[in-house]
């Protein structure tokens, strides 16, 4: 019989039965769930066994097939148990829950208390994994809000979600708003944009954001957020109001040398204020190269190694090796400093310009599927798709 089902993502869905009055949790590809699968109440299943229990206990199995006996289940499968039966995943995960929170808040079962303590295990790992004693940052109290960046004291960190919005002021104050006014500021690996958007729409700065993908369209906040600022331009308004009623520009390209001396690309880099990335993976080395060579102020926070993609960089196999030998290649001026928001928070840092070094080459992984990108500048999305 069918107590519910849910959906994680597009590729899986959970379903909890009963069979026998014990409640069992069956796993199945999206594909073998179709519509007769979400109105049945009960269910034959073709499945084998997972070697341990779910989450909460309960027996597992993997479905191979399935097949509705009926028709008579319950009408929506998230929406089958009551909330305040739902343990609250924030509250077990030790951090703090809003005071209108509908969940429960406290453990069922032995099986509940150690996944929540495994959990917490996990995340204090993860905070002192390669950690620094240089920096200033010290792990989040448990009863700040991580998810509004409230009630923090001076020396916590604030959520991996605000780091661009961190990056971003980070920037202002380190190269000084007239440096980064001088040109567009070049977010090499930017995603989704999130970067460029704080740059430009926050704090009015022009950038330009470089990604081999393609962009997403700005979500319906910030599209509204520029819709509202357009209609209140006038004749009289500024270059900085006119900027931060745009978007950022996008660029679908590679910092590599292809991009470099494409005519684009070099007048690009040529022009730009300061070359930066925020976990940028590959394109990491690549930034520091491009501000030597072309003289400009850089800024980049490394997060993953690819130690196999550049067997160039000698005895370089961990992070804090990675920013090391960053700042030792970068010569004098560069620096290491510390952003404050959890997870890789080390940024290398030259914040003034120096001559530039023309014959150095730009680093590139050793990947046959490494493609060379070009560069292609598209004004980003209106509200109706792409403005090309």
């Amino acid at each position: 019989r069918v107590v519910r089902w849910r959906r994680l993502g597009r590729k899986h869905v959970f379903i909890d039965v009963e069979v026998d009055g014990a409640e069992w949790q069956l796993a199945c590809a999206t594909g073998l769930f179709d519509e007769s699968c979400e109105r049945a109440g009960r269910l034959r299943v073709y499945a084998r066994e997972e070697p341990g229990a779910s989450k909460r206990g309960l027996r597992a199995l993997r479905c191979e097939a399935l097949h509705a006996v009926d028709t008579e289940g319950p009408a929506g499968g998230p929406a089958a148990k009551p909330k305040a039966d739902v343990l609250c995943k924030v509250w077990a995960k030790g951090a703090k829950c809003g005071a209108a929170c509908c969940y429960r808040h406290g453990f069922a079962t032995a099986t509940e208390e150690a996944w929540a303590a495994k959990v917490q295990r996990r995340r204090e790992h993860e905070a002192t994994r390669e950690g620094d004693e240089r920096d200033p940052w010290r792990a989040r109290a448990n009863d700040a809000d991580r998810n509004k960046n409230q009630d923090l004291d001076d020396n916590e960190k604030k959520a991996h979600a605000g780091r661009h919005a961190e990056f971003a002021r980070w920037l202002l104050r380190t190269f000084g708003r007239d440096v980064l006014s001088q040109g567009p500021v070049l977010d090499v690996a930017g995603g989704r944009g999130g970067l460029a958007w704080e740059l430009q729409c926050v704090h009015g700065v022009a950038a330009v954001s470089l990604d081999p993908r393609a962009p997403k369209p700005l979500r319906r906040r910030r599209r509204k957020l520029l819709r509202k600022r357009q209609g209140a331009l006038d004749e009289d308004a500024d270059a900085t109001a006119r900027l931060m009623a745009r978007p950022p520009d996008h660029i679908n390209g590679l910092l590599d040398e292809a991009f470099a001396t494409s005519p684009e690309g070099a007048a690009l880099l040529a022009n730009c204020s300061a070359v930066v990335g925020l976990h940028a993976d590959e394109a990491t080395e690549a930034i520091v190269d491009a501000g030597l060579r072309y003289g400009k102020p850089f800024a980049v926070v490394p997060c993953c190694v690819f130690a196999d993609l550049f067997p160039e960089r000698p005895g370089v196999r961990t992070h804090a090796e990675l920013c090391e030998y960053l700042v030792e290649k970068a010569g004098p001026g560069a620096r290491l400093d510390f952003l404050r928001f959890e997870g890789k928070n080390k940024v290398v840092v030259r914040a003034a310009a120096a001559p530039p070094r023309p014959d150095l080459p730009i680093s590139a992984p050793c990947d046959p599927d490494h493609i060379t990108g070009d560069a292609r500048v598209e004004r980003a999305y209106g509200s109706r798709g792409h403005e090309r």
